[in-house]
């Protein structure tokens, strides 16, 4: 086992450790939970596939300057098989397994798929910083609410990524870093394209659209009114765990996230630590469900060319 896959399962292990005290010492007031509205789970389970044809959609649109038309079975496949390969791989996680698929089938070069994938995650934060920079502005506006360390990390996050949208990045002249060129010149084909860019844009604002309504949804089944305002921060900050993905699909990580970011809008903790339990519970099986299916329709042969 090598020292990555050592450090992931110590973080899930720490983390594991902190949930199970915190439940066990306060097992009255998760006693006092119960599900409210447990008809609203069918309508998470819906979005959370909504979730995953969204990122689909965004790897077709990515590779479109590259030439390549993923059919739908592909696009929305290679978004469940990478969502099911994240919780077995931390780090770049399933995205190897697409990384393979696009090699056999299409030819395209690993170093191209990491500027690629580099290029998703910039516009990834781009969007997501926005949306919290936006909401906190309304909220401060509207609730007198104002949290300087959650705003201060999303407009040092808007920053940057505007900065590579905005700012072209010139190859390095060594040839110590022919690699690191390939995956510039990667994301240089893909900044070429405005259509290319705006298009991922909406589609990053559609999933986090998506992921707010989906803790909106989660915080209603167990009967705890959020409004869309706190919901939408609380989901594009637990999108961060992109940042920290140091276990297999930001495990521990997010629900943290979600964790803390909730109690700053006096959230309780109960409930907070339950709703991310629930979102975590249903991406399993979403994920678990789909992931295999896909994996089979589209490896089955190997990846070869049609």
């Amino acid at each position: 086992m090598n020292s990555k896959k050592i450090i992931s399962w110590l973080v899930m292990i720490l983390i594991a450790v902190a949930f199970g005290r915190y439940v066990s010492r306060n097992l009255d007031g998760f006693r006092q939970l119960s599900f409210a509205n447990p008809w609203l789970v069918l309508i998470v389970v819906l979005l959370q596939v909504l979730f995953l044809i969204n990122n689909g959609l965004a790897l077709k649109i990515f590779l479109t300057p590259f030439s390549i038309n993923l059919k739908a079975r592909e696009w929305f496949g290679l978004s469940a098989i990478t969502s099911f390969g994240n919780y077995f791989i931390p780090g770049i996680g399933g995205a190897a397994s697409r990384a393979v698929y696009l090699k056999k089938k299409y030819e395209f070069p690993y170093s191209k798929f990491l500027g690629n994938l580099a290029g998703n995650y910039i516009l990834v934060f781009l969007v997501n910083s926005f949306v919290a920079l936006v909401a906190l502005t309304i909220a401060w506006f509207v609730f007198g609410f104002w949290n300087w360390i959650i705003f201060e990390i999303f407009f040092l996050i808007f920053v940057i990524a505007l900065a590579f949208v905005i700012f072209h990045i010139r190859p390095f002249k060594s040839k110590y870093f022919r690699k690191a060129n390939l995956v510039i010149e990667g994301w240089e084909q893909v900044r070429k394209s405005t259509r290319l860019i705006f298009g991922t844009i909406l589609i990053g604002l559609m999933n986090v659209i998506v992921f707010t309504f989906l803790l909106f949804l989660e915080f209603r089944i167990l009967g705890f009114e959020l409004g869309m305002l706190p919901a939408s921060i609380i989901a594009v900050t637990s999108m961060l765990s992109i940042f920290v993905n140091v276990t297999p699909a930001g495990l521990g990580i997010k629900e943290s996230l979600v964790v803390l970011t909730s109690t700053v809008f006096g959230i309780p903790p109960e409930i907070a630590v339950s709703v991310a339990l629930i979102d975590r519970v249903i991406n399993l099986i979403v994920v678990f469900v789909l992931g295999p299916i896909f994996s089979y329709v589209l490896m089955r042969k190997g990846g070869g060319k049609a």
